[in-house]
Parts: C-alpha cells; structure tokens; sequence
C-alpha cells in the first residue's frame, strides 16, 4: 500500500486445545516492526507498536473474549475435541512505513491464511482420556482455509473543511 511493505506468514502445527475452551483451536499472532523501516521503531517505539499492532489485529480476527465478531472459525482447527487441534502462528513484519500499517498487515494476513493449506489429520487410534490419540497427517491432502468472514480492515479518518465566509 503506497510505500508501506509488510510481510505476512501463516504456521500450523499440532497442539492440544485450552482446558477453557476444548472445542476450539488456538491462534496467535505477533508482528514485528523492523528498525530498517523507521528510525522511530528503534529500540521501545517499535516494541510499544509491535504489541498495539499485534493487539488490534488479534481483536479484528479472532472478536471478544467471547469469540463474537471473529473472523477466523477456532472450531474448525479441532481435530479431536479436548486433545487434538491445529495451533495458528500468524507473524506479520513492518518492512518499510508510510502509514496504514494496520490495513495493509490486515490485508497480508488474510492473502496468507487464505494460501494456507493445512493438512488432513486422520485420528488413528483412540487414547486413554488423559493421552494424546495416535494421528496421522497426510502428505497429499489438504484443507483450504476459509477466509469468507476474515475482515478487510479499513482505517477511515474525517478530515475538517474551513468554513469560508464571505462578506457581500
């Protein structure tokens, strides 16, 4: 987006579900603003930005504490209810600024997710209640992300007109 570069990447691998929520996958998501990109990202500036950008973003796509409002479907990355599900890490990193930085990581995040192809998981075998079931995960087939309700986030400011005044 004009001369702001972002870069975003999408990793998946097996984990076990929250014991608050066993029927949901989980989703994290850091952005890093590299120095190279704005002096002012040096040192604290880029560190305070990273986790402001990280925050709004994790609020975008994944709602309230609730889960309403998300954009990612966490039930869809469980793969057995309780012990298996897909663990999403969504990196995001600032390569060069010149503003929107929200919209264009939103719009990188979402070109990434829906590139993301996350293998077939096949449950083996079933284990004990407190074990991890034996999986397979197929070389060959592959799940298409869905990204039909990820947001496209839009930053809209309004800006204030002078009022002319003209004396007749």
């Amino acid at each position: 987006m004009g001369s702001t570069d972002v870069i975003a990447s999408v990793k998946a691998e097996l984990g076990r579900p929250s014991a608050m929520q066993p029927d949901k996958g989980k989703v994290a998501i850091f952005v890093d603003c590299s120095p190279t990109a704005e002096p002012t990202f040096e040192g604290r500036g880029g560190e305070e930005l990273s986790a402001e950008l990280s925050s709004a973003l994790q609020h975008c796509l994944l709602g309230g504490k609730s889960g309403a409002g998300a954009g990612i479907d966490l039930s869809s990355l469980v793969v057995v209810e309780g012990k298996v599900c897909w663990d999403l890490y969504i990196d995001g990193l600032v390569i060069s600024s010149d503003g929107n930085l929200l919209d264009a990581l939103g719009a990188a995040i979402k070109a990434a997710l829906s590139n993301t192809g996350i293998p077939s998981v096949h449950v083996a075998a079933e284990a004990a209640s407190d074990e991890q079931p034996e999986v397979d995960i197929s070389d060959e087939e592959f799940l298409q992300f869905d990204t039909s309700g990820v947001p496209v986030i839009t930053t809209l400011t309004k800006v204030p007109f002078p009022l002319i005044v003209h004396n007749l």
